[in-house]
């Protein structure tokens, strides 16, 4: 696993660096879509995780704000049985460029348990790409007493 952390740090330090030469102008849209791949760690141990999100920005004077919605999931390995599922709404801030800060309410859903509150708080940055973007992040999550944290990158699609 640590060849896959590596290399995964490799990819978001390569795009963040990259991403400051390119023009900023993925906040043209006033909607995007998007899908993640990381890892959540929590716990000592390492998933790949998964993941799918919609943000619709405010209109007027109120554009820097975003309503979003959410879904991740941990997927499982080799003897592993618990994973992880996430579904949660929130609210997104755009404070400068292509920075973005994230707070999310909803429900973690573990295999073979009951459903459990969640809150995550996130921040990440756009890269524009056109209508694409690419957007490296990390989030914190809590729910039922543990916390996570979850670091990857996103491809975006505004419209």
């Amino acid at each position: 696993m640590r060849k896959g952390k590596f290399l995964l740090l490799a990819a978001l330090i390569s795009v963040v660096v990259v991403g400051f030469a390119l023009p900023v102008g993925a906040s043209d849209h006033d909607n995007h879509v998007a899908i993640f791949a990381g890892l959540t760690h929590a716990e000592g141990e390492n998933a790949f995780t998964l993941g799918a999100d919609y943000e619709r920005r405010l209109p007027g004077d109120a554009s820097m704000f975003g309503v979003a919605l959410l879904v991740d999931a941990t997927v499982q390995e080799k003897g592993d049985s618990h994973k992880h599922t996430i579904y949660a709404g929130g609210v997104m801030i755009h404070p400068w460029e292509g920075l973005k800060l994230g707070a999310f309410g909803g429900v973690e859903r573990p295999d073979g348990e009951g459903n459990k509150g969640f809150v995550r708080g996130t921040v990440g940055y756009d890269i524009p790409m056109g209508h694409m973007s690419l957007t490296p992040g990390v989030s914190v999550d809590r729910a039922g007493g543990h916390t996570a944290v979850v670091y990857g990158v996103s491809l975006g699609y505004g419209f």
